[in-house]
């Protein structure tokens, strides 16, 4: 088998580099079909290369690669929009450029554990722009080897994130309000699955007079002072949930030392798409009112009867 000489070049102005594999000549070979060979792998090299060009210049990831020094020695256009730097402003340039400094001793853990492993995939960090802002990125970083196995830099995958995690912050914003309203409103909350608690609040601890941990995980039974009324709340749940989003039941819950309470009941879907999701549920002692109600009726009907 003839041996082969690897050649390179840097082409462009992001430092893409070209590889070619360049026969070298030996004594049964004929000089023109050493020529069609070289010929046909540079033109197949020059297509590989257009291609991947092509990808780099419309992907809105960046791609970067840089020596075993840390010095950057590509920078793709989508490594420009991220970061604001043009190309040749960073080829040369060490890697801690477009590093924070409160984050170059991370960054000093990162470039040790790709050295260690190999790769690193999915790291959430931040990085700096031109401009000096930062910017919250995701970076999957691999080590560039040569023919013979050598370690000769790495590559880098540059996702800018800051959408996302802007999406994140406003949903957990939302989640902590949500936790505040859940935990001080006035009457009772919760959330069930397949009838088991999965969270209360302190007004349906306080109703039952028993704590969250005695509720979490335990089925809604627990709620109720029988087999009968549990199995009924159930009954009608069922009846209703065709024709109604939220559902609305008067029933009954048993605090700890016996005393038994009116409540009223409402209840929907967390996703009606999706079940399994649970539902959550509002629960508000009437007691008093229900007592006065049949207090009323009572004297209602000694008037009645007076008359």
């Amino acid at each position: 088998v003839d041996p082969l000489e690897l050649a390179g070049r840097q082409r462009g102005r992001h430092g893409i580099l070209l590889l070619m594999m360049v026969p070298r000549p030996s004594d049964d070979a004929t000089g023109s079909s050493l020529l069609r060979r070289a010929r046909r792998a540079s033109e197949e090299r020059e297509d590989t290369l257009a291609r991947y060009a092509a990808i780099l210049s419309t992907t809105s990831d960046g791609a970067l690669a840089a020596d075993r020094e840390g010095r950057i020695t590509a920078f793709s256009p989508g490594a420009e929009r991220i970061f604001g730097y043009a190309a040749a402003d960073v080829l040369g340039k060490h890697i801690s450029l477009l590093c924070p400094e409160d984050l170059l001793d991370e960054q000093a853990r990162a470039w040790r554990h790709i050295m260690e492993t190999g790769s690193y995939s999915g790291f959430e960090t931040e990085r700096r722009r031109k401009d000096g802002r930062r910017v919250p990125v995701e970076l999957t970083i691999n080590l560039l080897r040569d023919a013979s196995g050598e370690v000769t830099g790495t590559t880098a995958v540059v996702r800018d994130i800051s959408e996302r995690k802007r999406v994140q912050e406003v949903v957990q914003d939302r989640e902590r309000r949500l936790t505040r309203i859940f935990r001080v409103a006035p009457i009772g909350f919760g959330i069930a699955r397949d009838r088991v608690l999965v969270d209360v609040n302190d007004q349906v601890c306080e109703m039952v007079g028993r704590s969250r941990e005695e509720l979490i995980d335990q089925s809604a039974r627990i709620l109720y002072p029988s087999e009968d009324e549990f199995r009924r709340v159930g009954e009608e749940r069922d009846r209703q949930a065709p024709t109604r989003e939220i559902l609305f039941i008067e029933t009954r819950f048993q605090h700890r030392d016996g005393r038994v309470l009116d409540v009223i009941l409402n209840s929907s879907p967390i996703d009606r798409d999706d079940p399994s999701k649970g539902v959550i549920f509002a629960v508000r002692d009437v007691t008093d009112r229900v007592r006065a109600r049949l207090a009323l009726d009572a004297q209602l009907r000694v008037t009645a009867e007076v008359i």
